[in-house]
C-alpha cells in the first residue's frame, strides 16, 4: 500500500510541474484533468496521510486517568492549565481539553480531549509546548501509570460545547458490548445522543469505538449540574430516551464486562 501512494504522489508532483509548461494546451489539460488527476484525488482521500499530504478523517476523542502522588497532585493540576491553554492557542485542531478531579479521590485526574481527526493528535503528540509534560512524566509523578484511551468519534457526536466555565460536571464511560449486540446497541445510543440535544442540562454527549479493541466505546458527557446534583442526573435517568437504555442494558448481560463511569468537574 505505501509504494503505491508513493507512486501517486509523484504522479501528482509530475502533474503540477506538467500543467505549468508553457506549451501545454487547453485540451491535453481537460484530459488529464478528467482522466489523471480526479482519479487521483479520489484514491488519495481514502488515506489520511500520503506521500506527505495530510487529509481529514473522522474527529479523534482522547479519554485519560491520571493519578498522582500527594506531593505532585497540585504540580499535576497547574501544568494541565498550563497545557489546556498552550494547546488551545496553538493547535488548530485541537478542539476541546477538558479535565478535573474525581470526586471520590482528589488525587485522581480525569481528562477528555478532542481533535478534528487522528492527524491532529499527532501533531498535539509532537508540540514544542509540551515539553514540560514529557519532562514531568519523566519524573514519576504517578502513583500508577497514566491510563489513555483513544477513540474515532461517531457521527452524532454532535460539536464541542461552548465554554460554560469551571463547575460543569462530566463522566468518561467505557463500556464494552457483545458482538452480537453491537447494532442494536448503536440505535439505542443514537437516540439518546439525538434526544440530548433537546435537554437545557446536557452539553454534550460524545461517543466512538476504540482504535486497537472491536467492540469496546468510549463516552465524554457534559452536564450543567455544578458537582453531581443528584437530582438533575435522577431527572436525566428518568426521560424517555435513558429509560429505553435501562429497558435495553436490562441485567448487564448486553456487556462483556461492567461499564466503567468514572466521574469530573471541570477545573
Amino acid at each position: 500500500r505505501i509504494d503505491i501512494f508513493l507512486v501517486l504522489g509523484k504522479a501528482i508532483k509530475n502533474y503540477q510541474l506538467f500543467i505549468n509548461h508553457q506549451s501545454l494546451n487547453a485540451h491535453i489539460l481537460c484530459s488529464i484533468m478528467r482522466y489523471l488527476y480526479l482519479p487521483l484525488i479520489a484514491l488519495l482521500t481514502a488515506s489520511q496521510t500520503v506521500a506527505g499530504l495530510s487529509l481529514p478523517g473522522p474527529a479523534f476523542g482522547v479519554n485519560a486517568r491520571l493519578v498522582a502522588k500527594p506531593e505532585r497532585r497540585d504540580e499535576l493540576t497547574a501544568l494541565l492549565l498550563q497545557n489546556r491553554a498552550s494547546t488551545l492557542q496553538n493547535e488548530p485542531e485541537a478542539l476541546q481539553f477538558s479535565f478535573g478531579p474525581d470526586p471520590n479521590d482528589p488525587l485522581v485526574v480525569h481528562l477528555h480531549e478532542r481533535f478534528t481527526s487522528r492527524h491532529g493528535f499527532d501533531v498535539h503528540r509532537d508540540a514544542p509546548h509540551l515539553d514540560d509534560w514529557r519532562e514531568f512524566k519523566a519524573s514519576d509523578p504517578f502513583f500508577v501509570p497514566p491510563r489513555f484511551v483513544f477513540y474515532d468519534l461517531a457521527e452524532g457526536s454532535g460539536e464541542v460545547p461552548e465554554s460554560k466555565g469551571p463547575g460543569v460536571f462530566c463522566r468518561n464511560v467505557d463500556a464494552r458490548i457483545r458482538p452480537e449486540a453491537q447494532g442494536d446497541f448503536l440505535e439505542v445510543i443514537r437516540g439518546i445522543a439525538l434526544g440530548s440535544r433537546d435537554e437545557e442540562l446536557c452539553l454534550q454527549y460524545a461517543w466512538g469505538e476504540d482504535v486497537e479493541v472491536p467492540n469496546l466505546f468510549h463516552f465524554h458527557e457534559e452536564y450543567i449540574i455544578g458537582n453531581g446534583g443528584k437530582e438533575e442526573l435522577e431527572a436525566l435517568a428518568s426521560t424517555p430516551y435513558f429509560e429505553e437504555w435501562e429497558r435495553f442494558a436490562g441485567d448487564g448481560g448486553l456487556f462483556m464486562e461492567p461499564p466503567d463511569v468514572k466521574c469530573f468537574t471541570i477545573l
